[in-house]
């Protein structure tokens, strides 16, 4: 496998956990002269601009493509509530969310485990026309996202590391219960809690915009995860080895684009 992706995997108490940690400045992946008028596309298929480059709608590709089938919940880092309550998207506050420790440059220092969460959100100011209060409070929104457009439509940007928690279990009512439960308790989580079935999975992605400015990627699971992620992996490196030829040859913004969605693999994501 190319160094692009190398994975980190670790087994632990019956928990496959995966990892990994690049730099999005690869020749290739970054083309902002050419994005011109259609940036607001990008912005809006793939929540990503600037310094991230397409490090990040390639994994969350990945994490879309290795949850196929099941209940999909996202807990955006601090910008989840005030998102939510933008778009009017339902959702349940919780206690915990897993933490990323964006300036250090290595794992397992980067991984903090889940930690307590903060949200904040814009409310009106107490002059009609005035300045807006920003207030924070402890808590994160965890809401369904049923589609890709859902995920990307409450995705954080523009903070200095972007961190979405994506859950993903059995679709009951029971396993929704049990997310919600532990992600409320009174001690944090731990990953072998969160991960309570053979199909559940837990993936954390990270898009930083200062800092080292990498992108990154936690995924745990069980079955599931152990017996698919390998094949999938693959095929990332072969989407990956794609897009390079197809930028390489690209003369025009439209090449270039239909290059990053098969990178990002939408029509599967999108189904």
């Amino acid at each position: 496998m190319p160094d692009h992706f190398e994975f980190e995997q670790e087994q632990r108490d019956g928990l496959q956990l995966i990892r990994w940690l690049g730099d999005p400045e690869i020749i290739g992946w970054r083309r902002e002269e050419s994005w011109g008028p259609d940036m607001p596309r990008f912005v809006a298929d793939y929540r990503m601009f600037g310094s991230a480059g397409l490090l990040y709608p390639a994994l969350l590709g990945l994490v879309w493509r290795l949850t196929a089938g099941l209940a999909r919940f996202a807990l955006p880092e601090f910008d989840g509530v005030s998102n939510c309550e933008r778009l009017g998207r339902p959702y349940e506050l919780v206690r915990w969310e897993y933490g990323i420790e964006s300036d250090r440059p290595d794992w397992p220092a980067r991984d903090r485990g889940f930690v307590a969460a903060e949200s904040h959100r814009t409310l009106p100011g107490p002059q009609p026309g005035g300045p807006p209060i920003f207030e924070r409070f402890e808590g994160a929104a965890v809401t369904r996202v049923s589609t890709w457009l859902d995920l990307m439509s409450i995705l954080p940007l523009g903070d200095a590391a972007n961190t979405t928690c994506v859950f993903a279990i059995t679709p009951d009512e029971r396993g929704h219960a049990r997310l919600l439960s532990v992600l409320r308790a009174d001690q944090p989580p731990t990953l072998e809690t969160v991960v309570a079935t053979e199909d559940d999975v837990v993936a954390v992605i990270t898009q930083e915009e200062e800092e080292l400015g990498l992108s990154s990627v936690v995924i745990a699971g069980r079955e599931r995860l152990r017996s698919s992620f390998q094949g999938e992996a693959e095929q990332l490196v072969d989407r990956l080895d794609a897009y390079l030829a197809a930028t390489a040859a690209a003369r025009t913004l439209e090449e270039w684009c239909a290059a990053v969605d098969q990178l990002a693999d939408l029509a599967v994501a999108r189904q």
